[in-house]
């Protein structure tokens, strides 16, 4: 190897190393059998961490206001709407007053920061989700019947 210029030449002979021979290899001990700890370290250390909790791949039909709406946002919309059933979710199942208000709270706030508003109707966790636009029709609607 060829000596760099901002190293002097004192230094580089102090550091510079013979090549290593047969006999230097068969003289080495394996790394797992010197220092086990670590070699066991840099394996788990490879590739992306295990999940808890993985998450499972399926095909899901949401109507095309719903899609809009999501994929509007930009990236990450399928993260959105995973968070949103999630809170939806541990409300159904009968969360915590505190932590039921928190979330109830969360909901409402994310319905109003996106223009949306419940209907008359009711689902099972008690909130129904309506775009503008179905809004204005069921509002024409109302208007034509009277």
């Amino acid at each position: 190897m060829k000596k760099p210029k901002r190293i002097s030449k004192a230094d580089w002979k102090a550091v510079e190393s013979p090549g290593l021979k047969r006999a230097d290899f068969a003289k080495m001990r394996r790394a797992s059998a010197v220092v086990p700890q670590v070699v066991e370290a840099a394996r788990r250390a490879r590739g992306r961490p295990k999940l808890e909790a993985t998450k499972e791949l399926v095909s899901l039909r949401l109507s095309p206001v719903v899609l809009d709406h999501f994929r509007s946002q930009g990236a990450g919309w399928q993260t959105r709407i995973n968070h949103l059933l999630e809170d939806v979710v541990v409300l159904a199942r009968g969360s915590a007053p505190a932590e039921r208000a928190e979330l109830t709270r969360k909901i409402w706030s994310y319905i109003k920061r996106h223009g949306l508003r419940t209907a008359g109707q009711k689902s099972a966790v008690g909130v129904r989700i309506v775009s503008a636009r179905t809004r204005a029709v069921t509002h024409a609607k109302r208007k034509q019947a009277l």
